[in-house]
């Protein structure tokens, strides 16, 4: 949907062009690219601006983006046709067939394609990835592809796809890196995720993935300890949502508490609550990564805790880069980073038992209670609820499903309509917000016998707003093998019960977690069995449900689970053995803290008993 600022840029930048001021022309129509990036109109201006300057390939290069975004485009084709001739010093191109060879031998469509990944405009960068499919020139080419697949539900290559993972973990083998993360969304097996984060680390990230572990020089003692989160995600992002309470409630007095931020400042309410929880708010945006850590070096960490992982827009380099004594890999990835750069990962009992050391780089650190924090002054509007305004029939039985698309896979997606088979007056309520993809899970609904009447998609609202329509629903679907995440808090927060497969892996654990600290363990299924079972026997049993509802409700406030203050707590517990094992001049070891409120301390893995943790050793 086109906007006036982006209309009225267009027009000015149009009026530029006329009056011959091409270069004035582009910087407008730039402005525009930026605030509708899926529209053609000013990528269209621009190429008739580099047209007017003879920058035939940049102009073809211009009209070719806008073509991919829309091939029904006669003016963009036009235009393409024009830059050719241009190029190809021929009389015309009226019959043009793609991929061009003078834009693939660039690597244009590869660039292209996750270009349009980057900017969630999924149908352009499928388009681009099956014209790039026989460029060289870009090596990670192959993961953009298999990101576009999962988030299209394009299911058409999918074990081709599971089949790369495990290819591409060969350690005799060198192929075109892939993502770890989407790992974790295609197969349940954690010894896949360390073999694949370990080859890209590797292969990609230039950090050696070695098995030894060399001790950090120690900081320089101070009045209070200092950690430093490090993200590209302070702003209205899911991992702020979960941290902030978190971060407000870790003790001043007692730790000096530092936000590095690589990512992007939105301007919203939660950029900025999130930037004053910090004592210190370091932006780091505008400068080069080897500048950048210098300056994270220079503020004498005892911690570095990064929350990014492998998740969208990562920078690896300043976790490698050791810049504390002690680096930590908490709550963004649900895996390990497959590098000894990181001395620890965060879970709890659940998502990291201590008999799944094997399968993480890191040592396993254990929680009290979930691995996940909360914020438990998160809001939603008090406005009433309307199936109708959603699309859902109003005597439904509405299985809710928000997680990302590329969390649902083939097989979990025939669990969903053998369900909806048996349950003849359920209907599926998804999240997904590109008709692409919205076309496909019609599709695959059809092949399976369902209606696509039953599928309704919940499209993109503020968190207030989709908080708030969690009441319309009546169970929440997990996926698997990726879990909910955030979204699983949320529900649980709206008293939403959700029914979850636990697998193996962290990813998988995730949701089961959250159930086991809200005292739900019984809707923790173990394979699709149960899992299609369990929710079918909950449709039938109404006032069950209800009693879920109230559970959830009346025990969010007494729970561990969103209670920020006991969490910084204990987290300040694990951060104060990791010092005190650092400052003995100890390896990182594997242990688990108790809850301060039930006494505090820790146990190393493979110990019987709890010991005190010591304080911190004061300049």
């Amino acid at each position: 949907m086109m906007n006036n600022n982006y209309e009225d840029q267009c027009k000015t930048a149009e009026q530029q062009l006329a009056q011959g001021d091409a270069v004035k022309a582009i910087e407008t129509a730039h402005h525009a690219c930026s605030s509708a990036p899926s529209q053609g109109r000013a990528y269209k201006i621009i190429a008739t601006a580099l047209l007017a300057q003879n920058e035939w390939l940049s102009a073809l290069e211009t009209y070719e983006l806008a073509w991919l975004l829309d091939p029904m485009d006669a003016d963009a084709n036009i235009g393409v046709s024009k830059a050719l001739v241009h190029l190809r010093a021929v009389s015309d191109a009226t019959h043009i067939v793609r991929p061009l060879p003078e834009l693939s031998k660039f690597g244009y469509y590869s660039k292209a394609c996750r270009r349009f990944l980057r900017i969630k405009l999924l149908a352009a960068a499928q388009r681009a990835g099956d014209l790039a499919q026989g460029e060289k020139t870009d090596v990670l080419l192959k993961t953009a592809i298999i990101d576009i697949d999962a988030a299209l539900c394009n299911w058409s290559h999918f074990q081709e796809h599971v089949h790369y993972f495990y290819e591409y973990a060969h350690p005799q083998k060198y192929l075109p890196p892939t993502s770890p993360w989407l790992s974790l969304c295609f197969k349940d097996d954690p010894e896949l995720h360390l073999a694949v984060a370990q080859k890209f680390v590797n292969d990609h990230a230039g950090h050696q993935a070695v098995t030894s572990r060399k001790l950090r020089p120690l900081g320089k003692l101070k009045s209070r300890p200092c950690v430093g989160y490090l993200s590209a995600d302070f702003h209205d992002h899911a991992t702020s949502r979960l941290m902030v309470g978190m971060l407000e409630a870790h003790n001043r007095n007692e730790w000096e508490i530092v936000g590095l931020s690589y990512g992007p400042d939105d301007g919203s309410a939660m950029r900025k609550r999130v930037g004053d929880a910090f004592e210190n708010f370091v932006d780091l945006r505008g400068s080069a990564v080897a500048d950048n850590i210098k300056k994270i070096k220079s503020l004498n960490l005892d911690i570095l805790v990064d929350t990014k992982g492998f998740t969208g827009d990562f920078e690896m380099a300043y976790s490698a880069s050791r810049p504390a004594p002690v680096v930590v890999n908490f709550l963004a990835y649900p895996g390990s980073m497959g590098s000894t750069a990181y001395d620890y990962i965060i879970g709890d009992r659940i998502v990291t038992p201590f008999n799944h050391q094997k399968y993480f780089s890191e040592c396993i650190v254990q929680m009290p209670h979930a691995y996940q924090p909360n914020d438990p002054h998160r809001v939603f509007t008090e406005e009433a609820q309307s199936r109708s305004k959603e699309g859902l029939p109003e005597n439904a039985f509405v299985l809710a499903a928000f997680n990302n698309t590329r969390k649902i896979t083939p097989s979990l997606f025939q669990s969903w309509m053998r369900i909806l088979h048996d349950l003849p007056q359920a209907v599926l309520w998804l999240y997904c917000d590109d008709i692409a993809a919205a076309n496909n899970l019609h599709a695959s609904a059809q092949q399976s016998g369902i209606s696509i009447e039953r599928i309704v998609f919940a499209k993109h609202l503020p968190e207030v707003k989709h908080l708030a329509r969690h009441q319309l629903a009546d169970i929440f679907l997990d996926t698997f093998p990726c879990n909910a995440h955030t979204t699983a808090s949320d529900a649980l927060w709206m008293g939403l019960p959700i029914v979850t497969m636990q697998g193996q892996c962290f990813a998988s654990r995730v949701a089961g977690s959250l159930l086991e600290a809200m005292k739900l363990p019984e809707l923790i299924t173990q394979n699709q069995s149960e899992y299609e079972q369990l929710i079918k026997k909950l449709a039938a049993e109404p006032e069950q449900l209800k009693a879920y509802r109230n559970h959830l409700k009346s025990y969010r406030k007494d729970s561990t689970l969103y209670s920020a203050e006991a969490y910084a707590k204990n987290i300040e517990q694990v951060y104060s053995f990791m010092i005190e094992r650092s400052r003995k001049g100890k390896a990182p070891h594997p242990f688990e803290v108790r809850d301060i409120n039930e006494g505090g301390g820790f146990r190393l893995a493979g110990s019987t008993e709890f010991k005190p943790v010591q304080s911190y050793v004061k300049a």
